[in-house]
């Protein structure tokens, strides 16, 4: 950043204050931003602020210690930067302040279109009924794919005539041909539209955060979000992993409303652990478990891929933020890199004939490039959906992700990979006698485990703690919970 200012005045024998002027300009953006840098996608990079001071002389310090964004101080609320990037877009910087009150920024690029919208008079654009409810269903913006998505379906199909139903994706997403037939229910990411919806919206329909439903993030944007009722689809079956932090229940501004989950085990966590009180948590079952009950009964296709293993291992708070380097020199970088070059899982490949996939979750996906084997595919999120992955693979080796407990309702099996090195903070620590699928704690009695591709009879019984349900009913009991809950 280019200083416009500084000046320092001693408050007494002791302190200074220091006072500083920035600008960003246009060709520091693009450098911040880089090359590669999608226009159209949520951009998650957050760029924490500090400073130092140096001098022609000699070195001062190298230390740089964070600047203070107090919340408290009116004048410095203004979190709306608009900059004029090109004739396509406008950049929203966002300086915010962090939960430590500590000063960081977030760069936002967004249609000139959308831009003008937002900072006009409202007028329509597309056809809303004021005489309906409208219910927003969405995922992570670039995803069509997961509950979010199947709910929007049933809602469309089921609901059209009662409710505006719309679904909010990015327009280059790949998973728009998974929406065909639904063209005029779906909204694009930062469009005009895309505002105009939000406003007009009255449910919001989430599997993650909610805010992923706003084109951008400024505090007048995140408010409209708080005013909305919202229900939590949920992507996975809360366990193994603990989320409270993301998840949980925080006033004045809940995470969300109504919070779906699969069973009585669950709710009680729920509400033990994430704050939510009995009443707001509702036991229907996830939307996308009415097709993993489905696929119990396909003998023909689970016997064709018998020999399929797949590796999703969770990610980890925190290493997220990680430089290759920093990563490189973690446990996990080097247990799975090791696993996945191991001799004797290569045997197992060329020997046995075994496909086996290696998949980062969505977090870590910026660390694939790391990863290396000349016999296991490391995948990238844009080969193949979550689902279908799930779908095609025979066992799953997981650490604790909660998408081993969507892999035991096809009746396929789990192996819990857990060496103590593994284990991280956000590990729930619950009980084995829980679980679809045994605990291996060391690599020799996992290749042992992986030689026998059966789920065992034992672990079939514990499903009915997980998920109880049989039937494929699950978008419809959580459309009930949701009319009764907020009165529609």
């Amino acid at each position: 950043m280019a200083i416009e200012r500084f000046s320092v005045t001693p408050v007494d024998a002791r302190y200074y204050k220091t006072e500083v002027e920035a600008s960003l300009s246009k060709e520091q953006i693009r450098q911040i931003l880089g090359d590669g840098f999608s226009y159209e996608t949520f951009n998650p990079s957050i760029y924490d602020l500090s400073f130092g001071f140096t001098i022609k002389e000699m070195t001062i310090s190298a230390f740089t210690p964070r600047i203070k964004y107090y919340k408290t101080n009116p004048e410095l609320l203004n979190d709306e930067h608009w900059v004029p990037f090109n004739e396509s877009h406008y950049f929203l910087v966002r300086p915010y302040s962090t939960l430590h009150e500590a000063l960081s920024l977030r760069i936002i690029p967004i249609p000139t279109e959308t831009y003008e919208y937002y900072t006009q008079p409202e007028r329509p654009l597309i056809q809303i009924d004021p005489a309906k409810k409208t219910i927003v269903c969405f995922e992570y913006p670039d995803k069509a794919q997961d509950n979010g998505m199947i709910f929007f379906k049933f809602l469309v199909d089921r609901y059209k005539k009662r409710f505006n139903v719309f679904y909010i994706v990015t327009e280059s997403s790949p998973d728009l041909k998974n929406l065909v037939g639904y063209e005029q229910h779906v909204v694009f990411y930062k469009s005009p539209e895309n505002i105009e919806v939000v406003r007009k919206a009255d449910i919001l329909c989430h599997t993650h955060s909610s805010h992923y439903v706003l084109p951008f993030a400024t505090y007048k944007m995140e408010e409209l979000a708080y005013s909305k009722q919202k229900i939590f689809l949920q992507h996975g079956i809360i366990g193994s992993k603990d989320v409270s932090a993301v998840y949980g229940k925080k006033e004045p501004n809940p995470f969300t409303d109504l919070f779906v989950v699969s069973s009585e085990r669950e709710k009680q966590l729920i509400a033990r652990d994430y704050g939510f009180e009995e009443n707001e948590i509702i036991v229907t079952g996830l939307a996308r478990f009415d097709h993993l009950i489905n696929e119990r009964t396909r003998f023909v296709k689970r016997y064709l891929n018998r020999k399929k293993i797949l590796f999703m291992p969770t990610w980890r708070p925190k290493v997220e933020n990680y430089k290759d380097e920093q990563f490189i020199a973690t446990d996990y970088y080097q247990e799975f890199q090791s696993l996945i070059t191991d001799p004797a899982l290569q045997a197992m490949h060329e020997q046995g004939g075994y496909e086996i996939s290696f998949y980062l979750h969505r977090n870590f996906q910026k660390f694939n490039h790391l990863f290396q084997s000349d016999f296991v595919k490391v995948l990238r999120q844009e080969d193949q959906t979550v689902k279908d992955l799930l779908e095609i693979n025979h066992v799953l080796v997981t650490d604790y992700s909660s998408v081993g407990l969507d892999f035991s309702l096809m009746h396929k099996k789990v192996i819990y990979y857990r060496p103590e090195t593994l284990l991280g903070d956000d590990n729930a620590g619950e009980s084995a006698d829980l679980l679809p699928g045994d605990v291996i704690e060391t690599r020799e009695d996992l290749l042992a485990s992986l030689r026998e591709p059966n789920m065992p009879v034992k672990f079939k019984s514990k499903l009915q703690h997980i998920y109880p349900y049989k039937d494929k009913k699950a978008s419809r009991r959580i459309f009930k919970a949701m009319e009764e809950h907020f009165s529609l």
